[in-house]
């Protein structure tokens, strides 16, 4: 979980898409947070490897599917 940045206003999606770009935030439950620094190279490249070992075990089964991205995930009644 990210670091509450100080405030105690209960912020909307709309607060939030109206944040400056670049700046690396989340909104929790209505509480604006900080969160980690991107991962390193070495983190990712990991990641990377076990997304494909789980992605060509699952091709195996047409109805199965692995996904990876890295957008902001948008949930809950405070979509407004």
């Amino acid at each position: 979980m990210g670091l509450a940045l100080g405030d105690d206003r209960d912020h909307t999606c709309a607060d939030y898409l109206a944040w400056p770009e670049g700046v690396r935030d989340a909104l929790i439950d209505g509480t604006a947070c900080l969160t980690a620094p991107a991962p390193r190279l070495e983190h990712q490249e990991v990641v990377g490897e076990i997304y494909f070992q789980i992605r060509q075990a699952l091709r195996q089964d047409a109805a199965n599917c692995a996904t990876a991205a890295s957008a902001p995930l948008v949930s809950g009644p405070r979509n407004s």
